[in-house]
């Protein structure tokens, strides 16, 4: 269609035709393998198909992946985390995790629909099943987010929050202190680099069920300070969630 045949479309059927107006204007394509698409969403159907999956052989806990399925792995058996569960589907593997990276550090904006559709991949009936009455996004601090402009995680705990319908609290969780940047750590540093780091705000957490988005969970080190700082909070119950899993 013309773009002046559009524009008149829009004005007398707006909600129908917003959708091709946007489509025209700013076409979306497979970031895989450029297949156009209609939507947010830029990944197609078969491309997200080939995405490497953890698969069963996870850990039940923390989805460490490459584990026995039927028993928490050796790390969670030494160290149970805090918190309930992780719900991950993906490894953090190519092309997925250029994708997250280029989300975290470059500043893409457009791959947040996507991501966020990866994380939400299975995740309602946890949901529903725990009770989750509200959503908390790992924190950066305040030094961090000003240099950075964003906070990766917030971006995509505020699409699951509207997706579900549930209250996104952007202040219940804060950094206490600033912390090295944990890829930057070698592995066995990486708990001691945010051990004590969040604080949580009892008046949003007391009682809460409460589901916790980052981007990706490597370690976990990150994940359980949080949970921790959530649940000496008052939190009832912790469920943490992520778009991948090293």
């Amino acid at each position: 269609m013309p773009i002046t045949g559009l524009v008149h479309s829009i004005a007398h059927h707006p909600r129908q035709r917003l959708g091709q107006a946007l489509d025209l204007l700013y076409p979306v394509t497979c970031l895989r393998c450029d297949r156009p698409l209609s939507g947010a969403i830029q990944v197609c159907l078969a491309c997200r198909d080939r995405l490497a999956r953890l698969g069963a052989r996870s850990c039940p806990l923390c989805r460490r992946p490459d584990t026995d399925p039927d028993q928490p792995c050796g790390s969670c058996q030494r160290f149970p985390p805090p918190y309930r569960r992780a719900i991950i589907r993906w490894r953090y593997a190519e092309p997925l995790a250029g994708w997250i990276r280029a989300f975290k550090y470059g500043n893409q904006p457009g791959l947040e629909a996507t991501l966020a559709d990866l994380v939400d991949t299975g995740l309602g009936s946890h949901l529903a099943q725990a009770g989750v009455d509200r959503v908390v996004a790992v924190p950066l601090h305040r030094r961090r987010l000003a240099e950075r402009g964003y906070n990766q995680a917030e971006r995509l705990a505020r699409r699951i929050a509207r997706q579900y319908r549930l209250p996104l609290r952007r202040t219940a969780l804060y950094r206490a202190r600033p912390t090295a940047p944990q890829a930057a750590l070698p592995e066995r540093h990486r708990g001691r680099n945010v051990r004590g780091a969040f604080r949580a705000v009892p008046r949003q957490v007391a009682g809460g069920r409460i589901l916790l988005v980052d981007d990706v969970i490597t370690t976990g080190a990150t994940a359980d300070a949080a949970a921790a700082a959530l649940l000496a909070g008052g939190a009832e119950t912790v469920l943490v969630t992520a778009v991948a899993r090293a």
